[in-house]
């Protein structure tokens, strides 16, 4: 009778243990976004503003979860760092509820001392942990990225163009010079005296 018991206690401890724990064991967070990279191909000028597509974040998980939107630095080789002091995303914090969707929209705004190059990064959402603390949150990422021209007032800029658009009359003078001081040196070195007969 005590083994009866004690082995229907075991079964159902077993059976609430087995329909319990998958609930918690199933219920997850996570983050999903509609874009997979932002190119910008037109070159974008200092001082100015500009709207990109807008972004919509979704939580795919089972439980509600706090997200925060911001923009990240990529670094390459030949890549500068853009700051997330140059975006105006609205909203920039939310909580989504299983399933939801919140549209976010994102502008960029260049900086009149940007440095002329091509800029990389990362735009998306990340999960917030609950309870602070220390820890990794999941998130999304679109790939951003945009080029800023040459300052066409700075000295190095105007010389390029000047370069670039009178090549051929450059090079000649510069191969004039170098065939005229080749002569004054040559000259120099070996004198020369024509006389008439």
């Amino acid at each position: 009778m005590i083994r009866r018991a004690w082995t229907g206690a075991v079964v159902a401890l077993v059976t609430g243990a087995v329909l319990v724990l998958p609930a918690y064991a199933i219920a997850d967070q996570g983050v999903a976004i509609n874009l997979g990279s932002i190119t910008i191909e037109e070159p974008l000028e200092r001082g100015e503003s500009y709207r990109l597509p807008a972004m919509e974040v979704t939580n795919p998980g089972t439980e509600a979860s706090a997200y925060e939107v911001a923009a990240r630095p990529v670094t390459g080789p030949d890549q500068l760092e853009l700051s997330n002091d140059w975006f105006v995303i609205v909203p920039t914090e939310f909580t989504l509820e299983p399933g939801a969707t919140q549209p976010v929209s994102i502008a960029l705004n260049i900086p009149d001392n940007a440095q002329s190059g091509i800029y990389a990064g990362l735009i998306g959402p990340s999960i917030v942990p609950a309870g602070g603390g220390a820890s990794v949150g999941a998130g999304a990422a679109a790939k951003l990225t945009f080029e800023i021209p040459p300052d066409p007032t700075s000295l190095s800029s105007r010389a390029t163009e000047v370069m670039d658009s009178h090549a051929r009359w450059v090079y000649g003078a510069i191969v004039l010079l170098v065939l005229v001081a080749l002569v004054v040196m040559l000259g120099r070195r070996f004198a020369f005296r024509i006389e008439r007969k």
